[in-house]
């Protein structure tokens, strides 16, 4: 299959079916394999059953990306090399969420961390996956 849903073995990313991410106007479709897959729009599951919608350079997901979980958490945002990078929101199966920042796939920078029920659990800073401040 050259275009659509792709399954391929990925490095596992960060802990389900996606929106399709904003992209730049423009942006083609990816087609072919997965590896070659460049400046392009696409979605896989990987073999962990995460999916992926998002927008790629040199095989992996860069850029703006919606991720579906198997667990069904949901992550929407920005993306590096396969990681949670930049700004995002992630939200849990049970409907947690985080609103900030993340880096090489952990929480890190500016954040809210909100319960289930909407209200702050937590707002402030997070360094490498883990509330300083």
């Amino acid at each position: 299959n050259v275009t659509g849903v792709q399954t391929c073995a990925l490095p596992i990313w960060p802990a389900p079916e996606p929106a399709r991410p904003p992209v730049a106007q423009g942006t083609p479709q990816c087609t072919g394999p997965v590896s070659g897959w460049n400046n392009c729009q696409g979605t896989i599951e990987a073999t962990t059953g995460t999916k992926y919608s998002a927008e790629f350079r040199d095989g992996k997901p860069n850029g703006q990306a919606s991720i579906a979980y198997k667990s069904g958490a949901v992550f929407q945002g920005q993306v590096k090399d396969g990681k949670l990078d930049g700004r995002g929101e992630y939200t849990s199966a049970d409907g947690a969420r985080y609103v900030g920042e993340f880096r090489d796939g952990k929480l890190d920078g500016k954040g809210t961390q909100y319960r289930a029920n909407g209200t702050v659990a937590r707002e402030g800073v997070w360094s490498e996956g883990k509330f300083v401040q």
